[in-house]
């Protein structure tokens, strides 16, 4: 019923959402039962996730951060980044709560997850004051994604980096 009712039928599932004005975790948990990996192929998926991206027009809004963490639960990092992008930069300090570290370390993640070694580089030395206490680790993952892109003298840089850090 769910996969014939509202995974085949992206319209639906976009209204149903749309008549929620924030979102939270039993959206996200509502979304990531209608994408279910195995049970959607991936041509549905994409009109799935157009559908509801559509519905994340406010950047610094719940629904933009949750629908993301739908997103990333299902292995799509790359679509999530604009909107947490877009979460970070526009979100309005009363939605930040309990979100903005999830929000800056799940766009690092994605980052080093889409090959964007580079930016997930810069992106956490601008943000020092959210990963001063797992730096090591950190730069432990961009090496990893450093050298996955062949980048292997950055990829040793980085790792020497966290190394000596660590």
């Amino acid at each position: 019923l769910r996969n014939s009712l509202l995974a085949k039928q992206p319209a639906l599932l976009a209204r149903l959402l749309d008549g929620r004005g924030e979102w939270g975790i039993e959206e996200r948990v509502f979304i990531d039962n209608v994408v279910d990996r195995e049970a959607v192929p991936s041509s549905l998926k994409v009109k799935i996730w157009t559908s509801l991206e559509a519905l994340a027009n406010d950047p610094g809004s719940t629904r933009a951060f949750h629908l993301a963490e739908a997103m990333k639960n299902s292995d799509e990092w790359q679509r999530a980044i604009p909107l947490w992008r877009g979460y970070i930069q526009h979100a309005h300090p009363t939605n930040w709560e309990g979100y903005k570290t999830d929000a800056i370390t799940n766009l690092f993640t994605a980052y080093c997850r889409t090959g964007q070694w580079q930016t997930a580089e810069k992106f956490l030395f601008a943000q020092l004051d959210s990963f001063w206490r797992v730096l090591p680790a950190a730069l432990a993952e961009i090496a990893v994604a450093a050298a996955q892109a062949n980048a292997i003298d950055d990829a040793m840089r980085l790792w020497r980096m966290s190394a000596n850090i660590d």
